[in-house]
């Protein structure tokens, strides 16, 4: 089991909305989410199953965390030197992050960790990532987390179907005295379902715990 401790910002800070900018825009192609398999496959194949390690378990749980949290949390890396594109008073800047450059790139790194009803979720505004001439842009946003969250403990919990394809990834969060922010007094328990799917690892239900 390992530990984690966050200490966020609370208030949340919304960037580059709703400012002013020319009305020419690029054209803009609206793309949204499927439940087809997503093309990455960065998962174990079907001899790995049952010998899915640890930290690989870990190592998934993490890129979950920080994809969940593009739009959740913080949008995408941006590329501001690219001139900003306006569509119904949001401002949008181009993504930057190696590998995906469109909505359909996006889609299916997502469909490496969750499952499409989860991803369908995490689209639902229809607001947050755009597709303008073919590439991935995104509105300019972050929040804080939740001060009264402390330590974590990560715990894997193997077997519970007998061909070991779905595992539980639990996480137990310290509450803290919203007064003093120091003082545990309780905690939370996640349990996350990690289930072999189609070639990858993915999360059945997921949300983030701070």
């Amino acid at each position: 089991m390992k530990k984690y401790v966050f200490s966020l910002v609370l208030t949340a800070v919304v960037l580059f909305m709703f400012a002013a900018c020319d009305s020419n825009t690029p054209s803009e192609a609206r793309i949204e989410p499927t439940t087809a398999t997503a093309s990455y496959n960065q998962g174990p194949t079907d001899t790995d199953v049952a010998n899915l390690s640890d930290a690989e378990i870990e190592a998934i749980y993490q890129k979950a965390v920080e994809a969940f949290g593009w739009f959740d949390v913080e949008t995408m890396p941006l590329d501001t030197t690219y001139e900003a594109v306006c569509e119904n008073g949001f401002v949008y800047w181009r993504v930057d992050f190696e590998g995906i450059n469109t909505l359909a790139d996006l889609e299916a790194y997502l469909g490496t960790l969750f499952s499409p009803e989860i991803i369908s979720g995490l689209f639902a505004d229809g607001i947050s990532y755009r597709e303008f001439d073919g590439v991935l842009y995104a509105i300019g946003a972050s929040r804080g987390g939740n001060l009264t969250r402390g330590d974590e403990v990560h715990e894997i919990i193997r077997n519970i179907r007998e061909d070991n394809s779905n595992i539980i990834y639990r996480v137990t969060v310290d509450v803290l005295n919203v007064d003093n922010l120091e003082e545990v007094v309780g905690f939370e328990i996640y349990d996350f379902v990690l289930s072999y799917v189609n070639g990858n690892w993915i999360f059945l239900n997921f949300n983030l715990v701070w």
